[in-house]
């Protein structure tokens, strides 16, 4: 078969233009440092990347909710421990105003300092981690506990909302304890140490042991909600870490269908310019001179 100078020159561009994709697409590769640069490189792979992307990002996204959630868990059990120390130094002073022969003037001090702690207890009740209120339920911008000084009463304007969050595929966790929960109803542990207060105003002992019965019902509670936080913080702490496990593992994945072989990539650099000038040189072998280069 006649090959015509015309065949020749057509399939030399066409082979220029094969040579030169790779020599581009090994540019690529370097200068990116990933083995595809668009899907159509290698689709299947291209496939398994986004895949695993999508993972990370899942994963990511729970180790947020994960970490947020630490914080609060650890800002409530701060404010617990508070809470339990209250009322440990209200029930020191109970025993201490359990006495009917003391005199008015220890009476109105130990009254005082129940006064004051009351007022504690309620700041404590009002703690807030990152702008957002721990026992508000889910009206978190709103303060959930007023005092009225005069009446030595507390009100609750929470909710019983549940802030939940989601740890990992399917599963969550509830984060917070509501004011009701954790004081009562009708916020009986405020009531209970005003109670006492006036109960050892009046040397009233009777009502004075009565009320240390009730406080220490209230501080058992206290106790038994910081051991569930505790637990909660100690079940976020090992997802946690299961979540950075696996996020390594799911990194190195990536990095092995990503990732371009530095070294491989370079050979095939010089190789394919190996090719091109090779391809060039013989190129101009090819085409003949023609009469206008003699008449030059």
């Amino acid at each position: 078969m006649r090959i015509t100078g015309t065949v020749s020159i057509n399939n030399l561009r066409y082979n220029l233009e094969k040579v030169g994709e790779r020599l581009s697409q090994a540019h690529d590769m370097l200068s990116s440092g990933k083995s595809i640069t668009r899907p159509s490189d290698d689709p299947r792979k291209a496939m398994t990347v986004l895949y695993v992307k999508n993972l990370i990002e899942h994963n990511r996204r729970y180790q947020n909710n994960i970490q947020d959630s630490l914080d609060w868990l650890e800002a409530t059990d701060q404010a617990l421990d508070d809470i339990g120390k209250a009322v440990q130094d209200i029930l020191e002073a109970a025993v201490t105003g359990a006495n009917n022969t003391l005199p008015l003037e220890s009476r109105q001090s130990l009254a005082l300092k129940l006064e004051q702690t009351l007022q504690h207890l309620v700041q404590v009740a009002n703690s807030e981690t990152g702008g957002r209120y721990l026992f508000a339920g889910q009206k978190t911008l709103t303060e959930p506990f007023s005092f009225n000084q005069s009446l030595l009463s507390v009100s609750y304007s929470g909710d019983e909302g549940r802030l939940v969050r989601e740890i990992s595929q399917g599963a969550t966790i509830g984060i917070n304890i509501t004011g009701s929960e954790l004081f009562g109803p009708n916020m009986e542990l405020f009531a209970h140490v005003k109670a006492l207060r006036d109960a050892i105003l009046s040397a009233n002992v009777p009502v004075v042991e009565a009320e240390m019965a009730h406080l220490q019902s209230d501080l058992d509670t206290v106790l038994r909600y910081r051991a569930e936080v505790g637990a909660r913080i100690n079940r976020l702490e090992l997802t946690l870490q299961r979540l950075k496990d696996t996020e390594i593992e799911y990194t190195r994945l990536l990095s092995e269908n990503e990732d371009a072989d530095i070294t491989g990539a370079m050979v095939t650099l010089k190789t394919e310019e190996m090719v091109y000038r090779t391809a060039l040189e013989c190129g101009a072998r090819i085409i003949q001179p023609s009469l206008i280069d003699y008449l030059k």
